[in-house]
């Protein structure tokens, strides 16, 4: 943990990739998180909004990129708790979330289009953040539109089951 927290410390960009567990962060890296404690100084103030600890290592002015997929079909709030824990953590995170994120696993044939779609606009969107240092609301937003209606891709879902 100590070898990963230097790390963390040295960098100046952290890019933090995980799927959606019960609309948040999977346990493994809820621990990590906690164990940025270290990082912390006992020490409060606040910005008239919200409340901060003084920083031995300020995370928060990193760039911090968010890239989370789910297994769930595209619903508005799909990512609305972890959109608010991770803005909470980084202030201000480039954030990617990905509805769907399943279809990745199907050979189907039928789901090339489908799957390329995602592929070209995550591409595009690691383009621009590599141009820009940021994904724009309308790449971010290109990645959030479902793939599939979500009846689709629920069957697709519960097809699985039977082949298990």
């Amino acid at each position: 943990m100590n070898g990963l927290l230097d790390r963390m410390a040295e960098s100046d960009m952290i890019v933090w990739s995980f799927p959606l567990y019960e609309y948040g962060v999977p346990g493994p890296l809820k621990t990590l998180l906690d164990r940025t404690n270290p990082f912390l100084k006992m020490r409060m103030y606040s910005d008239g909004k919200r409340f901060f600890h003084d920083t031995v290592v300020d995370l928060p002015k990193k760039k911090n990129v968010i890239i989370c997929g789910c297994g769930f079909p595209y619903f508005e709030d799909n990512f609305a708790s972890l959109k608010l824990q991770m803005q909470n953590i980084f202030l201000n995170p480039c954030l990617i979330f990905i509805s769907e994120a399943g279809l990745a696993a199907f050979p189907n044939p039928e789901l090339q289009e489908a799957k390329g779609r995602l592929f070209t606009a995550l591409n595009r969107a690691g383009a621009e953040f590599n141009q820009t240092g940021a994904v724009s609301h309308a790449a971010s937003a290109k990645l959030r539109q479902p793939m599939l209606p979500a009846d689709m891709y629920v069957d697709m879902i519960n097809s699985m089951e039977k082949t298990q």
